[in-house]
This record gives structure tokens, sequence and C-alpha cells, in this order.
């Protein structure tokens, strides 16, 4: 069976610093889609629902890691979403593609944390590849969106 998938993903409008609008563009390996706002956007679903994966597994870590690496690794995964929505609600693509790169920044800090919680024996290898190959695709994704919002990208 030979599967087609289009590259291209429309996602949504944003203002230059000359107050100019433009569709930006992602690259994907999703089918073709039109996104009103951060919350449609494929990376920022998927974000959201690690986050609230990192959240119910965390809850079974040692009560001595509550504040350790519970927090840190909580701050990580909530920070990847929360930067997407700061930086889809800012003036210019420029302003959104830093908070894009600093949200692809939480997710290497988050993939280390989930390599640490594997071998403090806190997750399963098993929970902890699904997870890190989840974080994986997420940071592409994002690599695809900085790409898109930078100007010698995909949109001009």
């Amino acid at each position: 069976m030979v599967r087609e998938m289009i590259k291209t993903v429309t996602v949504f409008s944003v203002s230059d610093s000359m107050g100019k609008t433009e569709a930006v563009t992602v690259i994907s390996d999703s089918m073709k889609k039109t996104a009103n706002s951060v919350e449609e956007l494929e990376v920022f679903k998927k974000a959201h629902k690690i986050t609230v994966e990192i959240y119910e597994i965390t809850k079974a870590f040692p009560q001595d890691e509550k504040f350790a690496l519970v927090s840190q690794m909580r701050r990580a995964a909530y920070s990847i979403p929360s930067n997407l929505m700061e930086g889809g609600h800012r003036l210019n693509k420029k302003e959104y593609r830093q908070f894009a790169g600093i949200a692809k920044g939480s997710v290497g800090e988050l993939k280390y944390f989930l390599l640490l919680s594997k071998d403090l024996g806190y997750i399963s290898e098993k929970k902890f590849f699904i997870l890190r190959e989840s974080a994986e695709e997420v940071s592409k994704m994002l690599g695809g969106l900085v790409k898109s919002l930078t100007d010698t990208g995909a949109i001009q």
C-alpha cells in the first residue's frame, strides 16, 4: 500500500513588524489543514498531551522528588505549549519564532528529565521510549514551525 503525505500545512495569519498580515506555513508530515489559533496546531495538541502525561506519571514519583525532579519535569513540559501560546499572541513573526525556539529548548530539557527518571527507576523503559518518541516528534514539528517563521524559510 502506498501512502502519500502532504508536507505543507497552512497554520494561521501573522502580522509582521510593518503590520502586514500573511499566512504562515509549517512543514509537517500530516494532512493539509488550516488552523485559526495556536490551540488548533497539531504541535500544540501534542505538546499539551505530553504535559498531561508528565503530570500523571510524576504523581507516582517519590515524595522527596516533589520539589526537585517532579517540579522540573512539569515545568519543562508545560513550558512547551505555554511558549507556543505566548508566541502566537505576540505582534510579529520574529517574536513568535523566538518563543517557538524556547519551546524547542524545553523539549530538550524534558528529554533529559525522562532519561534521568528512567535511570532512577521512576518510569519504565517502555514509558520512557514512548514519551521520548513523542517529545522528539514535537521537537521536529517545532523545528518546522521555526523554519516557517524565518524570513529565509518557507514564507517570504
